[in-house]
């Protein structure tokens, strides 16, 4: 019971550090620029740079709650008393001064204090609504206070027991990687902020500013996931190391957690980048009054995210007091047993193998993206072709009666989504074949020239 209690003010804490990050980082890199390319008036920059601001102070609250209850919890765990026998102020004082947990607490408690101040000043809260250089000013402090707060949570992780270079390649891939989580996970609660606010019908201001919003996030998190593989790949490196540690110990296990959970913001991220914000950013800066509908989808998807990104901290949260898998004795689950040691022992076949699957990976991504930009091209050479030569072309190749009647029915779907090309059809049935007549007989009367779009 009091694991679990453990884990999640574990969870918490950096939940809290990372929202923390998150928001100064969306003011920096997303919202100061956004609320220009809109174009946005007074009142709606107050708007987001006030909830901005209260997200970021309730952050750095339970931040602050978080770490007093961990250090209670670290003070009951090294003493070995009970959680009432160790809330004492000897042995607190203690672990701060004779502990190096002690000693990042208190340098996280300072840093604290100055971001506290940072967002306490009055005087520079009321002026950061009217001077760009302050407002700049402002956000890059904070990036720099709250990033200093996140990044000393790798000292106190597991690639401080590392030596030589090892610890130096590990620790510098742990830092990378929780500002990198900051950056990202931190930055889809002001998201779902500003695409709420387009929700509501009318709103045209609003609107633009998520637009601007949406496609700078979407640079944002190009970035941070790219990182995110990267680094998340050297620390499964040096903590798991083999097959047999990821799935037979408990640290290989909650690391599993973790990746599907990851797998599914990304599935997620995926959707929202190549599907959702294209037809969010399609929409017209006047469109009529009413509810966007690309809006809604993308809030809902982006909360979504943000629910998968809760339980993938409290994850982490459990992975930060677990052993890590390679230094644990691993329990092999399956019946049959896989023996690649007389490959694996030599240091050089493992960095090809991992070589070899890093490029693979990236060879079905390259052709997966190629394969949907095929597609396109042969769309639309094939509505130019249309365009060009009417029906009648087809008329003269009828050897492949089949073949043609496919191609056809692949530039009419095309062609529903462009409104010169459908206006451009044929419309007599004198110089259409009959597998044209075919395949136009089956597509929804709104796709035909003769009706409205």
């Amino acid at each position: 019971m009091i694991s679990a209690f453990a884990d999640a003010v574990r969870g918490a804490h950096y939940a809290s550090i990372i929202l923390l990050f998150g928001c100064f980082v969306f003011q920096l890199a997303v919202a100061e620029p956004a609320l220009r390319t809109a174009r946005a008036g007074a009142a709606e920059r107050r708007q987001l740079e006030g909830f901005l601001r209260a997200v970021a102070a309730a952050s750095l609250q339970s931040g602050l709650l978080t770490g007093i209850v961990w250090l209670w919890l670290n003070a009951a765990d090294m003493s070995g008393e009970t959680l009432g026998a160790a809330f004492s102020r000897q042995l607190f004082g203690t672990v701060l001064g004779d502990t190096g947990f002690g000693v990042l607490w208190q340098f996280r408690g300072a840093v604290a204090i100055l971001l506290g101040a940072l967002l306490a000043i009055p005087l520079l809260a009321r002026r950061t609504g009217k001077t760009p250089a302050v407002r700049l000013a402002y956000a890059t402090a904070g990036v720099l206070l709250s990033g200093l707060i996140l990044a000393s949570l790798a000292l106190a992780g597991h690639a401080v027991d590392d030596s030589g270079t090892a610890r130096v390649w590990h620790l510098g891939a742990d830092l990378l990687h929780l500002l990198a989580a900051g950056g990202w996970l931190g930055s889809l609660p002001p998201l779902v902020f500003v695409l709420w606010q387009a929700r509501e019908p009318g709103r045209l201001v609003q609107l633009r500013i998520a637009q601007a919003a949406t496609s700078r996030f979407s640079t944002l998190g190009l970035v941070t996931v790219a990182t995110l593989i990267v680094t998340g790949s050297i620390n499964t490196w040096y903590l798991v190391g083999s097959v047999p540690a990821l799935v037979g110990t408990p640290y290989g296990r909650v690391l599993l957690v973790k990746l599907a959970l990851f797998a599914g913001m990304l599935a997620l991220a995926a959707v929202n980048r190549l599907k959702l914000t294209p037809l969010l950013l399609a929409v017209p800066a006047d469109h009529p009054i009413g509810m966007p509908h690309p809006v809604r989808r993308l809030c809902r998807s982006v909360m979504l995210e943000t629910g998968l990104a809760v339980l993938l901290l409290l994850a982490v949260g459990s992975l930060v007091h677990l052993i890590p898998g390679a230094h644990s004795d691993a329990v092999w689950p399956f019946p049959i047993t896989l023996d690649i040691d007389g490959v694996t022992d030599l240091s050089s076949a493992r960095l090809a193998l991992l070589a070899g699957a890093a490029c693979g990976t990236l060879g079905l991504i390259a052709a997966a993206i190629s394969l949907r930009r095929w597609c396109w091209r042969f769309a639309a050479a094939s509505i130019a072709a249309s365009r060009r030569s009417g029906g009648s072309a087809w008329a003269r190749s009828s050897s492949q009666p089949f073949r043609r009647a496919m191609l056809i029915r692949r530039s009419a779907t095309a062609a529903c989504r462009l409104r010169t090309a459908c206006q451009s059809m044929p419309r007599t049935a004198s110089a259409v074949t009959a597998p044209t007549v075919m395949a136009t007989a089956r597509l929804p009367h709104r796709c035909r020239s003769d009706r409205p779009i």
